[in-house]
């Protein structure tokens, strides 16, 4: 059966942890990890995002939608009722976790779904996507004996967790602070709170700043108090990992400096931005070689702010790290000759584009007021190391994921 007919039967009938989880799988089985439930005038209208392509998935009436919008408010803990204020909550069903997220609309109620994987074994930073010389300093963050390390994109949890896994919890006074539970730690203080996120989160902060612990996990900052307490404690001699709700690294001095971060402040803490971004994609064998001008080609290195000379040496360190070292080069000395695409329907499995911004004495520029997004990106990009758009263009000459630049 395909997707528009699993949903219609879950709709036409009574919906079960088990029916939901059924359709929860097939969805995630297919690359699809957001669903959209969109009030109009008189029924709603659900559209999935399969890649970046929004996909329709039709309108149904509102005495039938109905009743999956109370079965996924109820099971995120969401308020009974609709409210005039945006909620959002968590649950989860077999190994997925659903995070629901609930806006008021002139027309109502609408309501999205992200659907990624949990509970499973913690991963190694290399199984994350990450490599090369990034991985190597990622791999160093247990020598760091105070400062900001700052986790974006929809893999932060994961990222976030696997840092933690590499000290010794033995030596190492470790405490979270998170907003859904997904891997147990030995000896780590993990809190956690689902609900009233906020206010608890900067109580159980205040405890684990008293209680001296040594490195701190902040799984999302998104207020003022948190992010203040956050660079206290950095200042106070702590390791403090914080995720914020971005998906670009280049928005991180303006987010914090909008929560009232002092710019001094954050140019002398801030240690690593980390960016682990999920995207899909498509098996191996599904992409196909497509080849590029020499006007494509100048095209995508100056987007990337990247020659090719350095191009080159981050393929090498990526063929050195064992990223599908069977593949040869897909580039000269010059430029890019070869990448790969694939067809949207062949978008059936995640992988992960990452990026690694280590600040040192030059980065300092990104904190300057009245800097355009467009000239904040430019400076995160040429600071060195493995970017976001670096990432996705080695992986796509290693065969690893469709680059979808290239038509």
């Amino acid at each position: 059966m395909n997707l528009g007919g699993q949903l219609k039967e879950l709709l036409a009938g009574e919906i079960t942890d088990l029916s939901f989880g059924n359709l929860a799988d097939a969805f995630y089985s297919a690359g699809i990890f957001d669903l959209h439930i969109d009030p109009q005038e008189k029924d709603y209208r659900l559209r999935a995002r399969q890649g970046k392509q929004l996909v329709s998935l039709g309108s149904y009436s509102q005495s039938s939608v109905s009743p999956f919008v109370d079965f996924l408010r109820t099971k995120a803990g969401l308020k009974p009722h609709q409210t005039i204020m945006p909620e959002e909550g968590s649950f989860t069903v077999g190994d997925l976790l659903i995070k629901v997220f609930s806006l008021p609309t002139v027309n109502g109620e609408k309501l999205s779904l992200k659907v990624t994987k949990r509970n499973g074994p913690l991963s190694d930073l290399s199984e994350l996507g990450f490599w090369g010389e990034n991985l190597k300093i990622l791999r160093d963050v247990p020598k760091l004996k105070s400062g900001l390390i700052l986790v974006l994109g929809d893999g932060s949890p994961s990222t976030m967790l696997s840092l933690l896994a590499q000290f010794d919890a033995h030596t190492t006074l470790i405490s979270t602070i998170e907003n859904s539970h997904a891997i147990r730690l030995p000896l780590v203080n993990q809190f956690v709170a689902e609900k009233n996120y906020q206010d608890l989160a900067e109580k159980a902060l205040k405890v684990a700043l008293k209680q001296n612990s040594d490195v701190v996990m902040i799984s999302r900052v998104d207020t003022p108090r948190l992010a203040e307490l956050a660079v206290e404690a950095s200042l106070d001699g702590k390791l403090v990992i914080a995720g914020l709700p971005l998906t670009d690294s280049f928005m991180v001095p303006e987010y914090l400096l909008h929560l009232g971060v002092q710019p001094f402040l954050l140019s002398s803490q801030l240690r690593l931005v980390i960016n682990n971004s999920l995207i899909a994609s498509a098996p191996s064998e599904k992409l196909k070689p497509v080849k590029v001008t020499a006007k494509e080609s100048e095209d995508i290195l100056s987007n990337a702010s990247l020659d090719a000379p350095t191009l080159h040496e981050l393929e090498k360190q990526a063929k050195k790290a064992g990223l599908n070292s069977n593949f040869k080069l897909g580039s000269n000395g010059n430029q890019v000759t070869t990448l790969y695409s694939s067809a949207q329907k062949d978008l059936t499995k995640i992988a992960n584009i990452v990026e690694v911004v280590k600040i040192n004495g030059s980065s300092h520029q990104f904190f300057l007021p009245g800097l355009q997004p467009n000239e904040a990106r430019g400076l995160f990009i040429t600071s060195g190391g493995i970017t976001k758009e670096t990432d996705h263009l080695v992986k796509s000459l290693r065969k690893l994921v469709p680059y979808d630049n290239i038509k």
